[in-house]
């Protein structure tokens, strides 16, 4: 579903401005290797996560993959970035006959991203920036170097499983979790998600009884609250796995201040689902 809904958007964003003066570009922050390797339906008998492993096929293309397949209005640049050796391999071979406009950077992705962002020239260039990360890696530093350049639209996985891990719901995070959800946050909001069942102060006593909410849709809620005091316009999806759970949020979020771009973005990314979000 995630991998439809972008491709759809990246087919509809280029066509809507290939007749513009622009540059188009596609940053690919956690490329991967180019392809998708999913797992078939499940059946019964078939209940954990080894046997589901052991069944592994790929099926698909990945991102990289479907950005450079785009044909009506072809993006000028594309920039894959990636860690695993074996991966950026595997996207130096998918780009054989494209070399000439695919930047395939080995290295890391918040890194990279805020990188691009500092030494585009924005007067010239729109950008779709996709953040596929494997879990909470995406710091809230990248998301700010986005919205400065006030060109950008962004698709961001959000791990609302594993941010909800790292909250304990009797207790604050240990001292690692807590700069790392610091690092997600932008700052220490996230602590509003606790309440004192003592109705005293936890600070001033040093000794509080902290209760979180078991509900992932606050912790939800507040990212994107976080998000929509910088960003133009904020939209999600959930998406949740094969049992039903809910895993991830794709959300969509626009950089660009103008009211024409973000209507144009709001119309396209509703177009290319099929739920209303």
């Amino acid at each position: 579903h995630k991998l439809d809904v972008v491709g759809k958007y990246l087919d509809a964003y280029t066509t809507a401005l290939k007749n513009q003066p622009f540059q188009l570009v596609y940053v690919d922050a956690f490329a991967g290797s180019g392809h998708l390797e999913m797992a078939p339906p499940l059946t019964e008998g078939s209940s954990t996560l080894y046997e589901e492993i052991e069944n592994v096929q790929t099926v698909r293309e990945g991102s990289a993959k479907i950005a450079l397949s785009i044909a009506d209005k072809s993006f000028d640049n594309l920039i894959f970035v990636e860690k695993d050796n074996r991966k950026i391999a595997s996207l130096r071979a998918l780009a054989q006959g494209n070399e000439s406009r695919v930047d395939i950077r080995q290295g890391d992705a918040n890194h990279e991203v805020q990188d691009i962002c500092q030494r585009t020239d924005w007067c010239r260039t729109r950008a779709i920036v996709f953040l596929d990360p494997y879990g909470a890696q995406v710091e809230w530093l990248t998301l700010k170097a986005i919205v400065n350049t006030r060109r950008i639209d962004m698709f961001c996985l959000f791990p609302v499983s594993t941010i909800q891990r790292l909250l304990p719901v009797d207790r604050l995070p240990r001292e690692a979790w807590c700069r790392k959800l610091n690092a997600v946050f932008g700052g220490d909001a996230w602590r509003s998600l606790y309440t004192d069942t003592q109705q005293s102060s936890w600070i001033e006593d040093g000794n509080p009884e902290l209760r979180r909410g078991e509900d992932k849709g606050r912790i939800l809620a507040l990212y994107k609250k976080q998000l929509e005091k910088d960003f133009a316009y904020v939209d999600s999806i959930p998406l949740h796995d094969r049992r039903n759970r809910h895993l991830f949020e794709l959300i969509f979020a626009v950089a660009n201040p103008d009211p024409k771009a973000r209507r144009l973005a709001r119309r396209i990314v509703r177009g290319c689902t099929q739920t209303n979000i």
